[in-house]
Parts: structure tokens; C-alpha cells; sequence
């Protein structure tokens, strides 16, 4: 089964090769950048989601991705060779959805490829519901975010984590609930990365990032909305 088309953008011949093969075997139609304009080979047929490691010489990983986000809302997962790497933490902080360290094990891979298509695909179909918190509205069925009346523009990961403290009514949201829901992986995850995508959020939708009134850290717990009850009109 034709599973979507995944840009695999890595230095390494046969790293790269061995992800296209396997990315193959499950279904996804790869597409290997080896060398050439990469904008130009985005747009001449646009990926579902890509896979970019931030060693590659053919392009500056951050500068990619910062752009690529301000034009485009498809997932985009970089791949490191340590969990500390500055670079990967930078990266989610200017757009990208997630990141994979190596040695890559398979099965996580394609597990974070899938989740992110999965929520990708969902956003895009979205449900007939509004919700309201103050001067903060998000339109469950465009996947859009208004705050006093202004588009606010966020990363679909951005866009998930507000949306999942919506849903939850005022409850706390721990950083292994929150990373659970964003990549479906029960195993509690990197705290470092909600850190830095909470923050992201914040950035974009409180008037003042230093002092948050939307979203709330509470110590030793994890995070929540200001607003203990949204309010939910059913549009359908």
C-alpha cells in the first residue's frame, strides 16, 4: 500500500539507502536527495513529510527548516547523531515537528513517520467544532488559531500541543502525556522537547512570552490553559 511520499535528505550513502529501503518495505514512496537544488526538488512535487539530517553539506538544516515552515504546514522530522545536539533542539524551536537521533531503530521511525501523518491527515480533515478562551479562538475545522481577531501562524506541532490543552478542561497535562499524544510513543519521551515547543507556543500566542496567561506551567506537574472550562460550539 501506498503509504505517502517520504524526502529522505541525508549525507550518508548508505544510511541513506538503508532508510529508503526500509521506508519502502512499509509502504512509503521515497524519494533520496543525493545532490541538486532541494527547494527546487520540494516543489517540484511536494512530500508528505521529510526526513532531513542536520549534518548534510547540501543545504543549512535550520535556515531549511525556518523556511520551509513559514511556507508549508507538512510534517518535517530531523535526524541527529546525539540527543544533546544543540542543533536538533534549535531546530524544533524554528519549525520542525520532531527529531530521531542515531543509531536509528526501524520501528521508531516509522512509528514517528506514521503519528505524524496520522495527526497530519486529521488536521486536515479536522471536526466542526470552535473553541473560545478569552480573546483566543481555534477553529478545530480549518486548524487555524486566532488571537483578538489575527491569524496566529503555528507549526502543527505547535498547533496539537494547544489544542490537547484545550481538550483537557483545565486538567494538568504531564510532558509524558503531552509527548504520548503528539508522537504516540508511551515511553515519556524527551521533557527537553515539549520544553522548547510549550515555549515556541508561547511565543506566538501570549502578549507576554515571560509572563504566560494562556499557558500555565504548574511545578512538578506539567502544563494547562488559564481557562479551566472552554467554551464549545458544536457547528455541525
Amino acid at each position: 500500500m501506498n503509504c505517502g511520499r517520504v524526502m529522505i535528505v541525508e549525507p550518508d550513502p548508505l544510511a541513506r539507502g538503508v532508510i529508503a529501503d526500509y521506508l519502502a518495505d512499509c509502504g512509503f514512496v521515497t524519494h533520496p536527495v543525493v545532490h541538486g537544488n532541494l527547494w527546487y526538488q520540494v516543489e517540484a512535487e511536494l512530500p508528505r513529510l521529510i526526513l532531513l539530517n542536520v549534518a548534510s553539506t547540501a543545504v543549512d538544516a535550520l535556515r531549511f527548516t525556518e523556511e520551509f515552515r513559514a511556507r508549508y504546514d507538512i510534517p518535517l522530522i530531523l535526524i541527529g547523531a546525539r540527543d544533546d545536539d544543540p542543533v536538533l533542539l534549535r531546530g524544533l524551536m524554528v519549525g520542525a515537528d520532531d527529531y530521531v537521533v542515531k543509531p536509528l531503530r526501524k520501528e521508531t521511525l516509522e512509528a514517528r513517520i506514521r503519528a505524524h501523518l496520522r495527526r497530519y491527515e486529521s488536521h486536515r480533515r479536522g471536526d466542526a467544532t470552535v473553541l473560545r478562551f478569552r480573546d483566543l479562538t481555534i477553529d478545530i475545522a480549518s486548524s487555524t488559531v486566532q488571537r483578538q481577531d489575527a491569524f496566529v501562524p503555528l507549526t502543527p506541532t505547535e498547533y496539537r500541543l494547544l489544542v490537547k490543552l484545550a481538550r483537557s478542561a483545565g486538567k494538568v497535562c504531564t510532558s509524558s502525556e503531552l509527548f504520548e499524544w503528539l508522537w504516540r510513543q508511551p515511553d515519556g519521551g524527551d521533557a527537553r522537547s515539549i520544553q522548547v515547543h510549550i515555549s515556541n507556543l508561547r511565543k506566538k500566542i501570549e502578549p507576554n512570552p515571560s509572563h504566560p496567561s494562556y499557558v500555565l506551567t504548574v511545578r512538578g506537574q506539567g502544563y494547562r490553559l488559564a481557562e479551566p472550562e472552554p467554551r464549545v460550539l458544536n457547528l455541525a
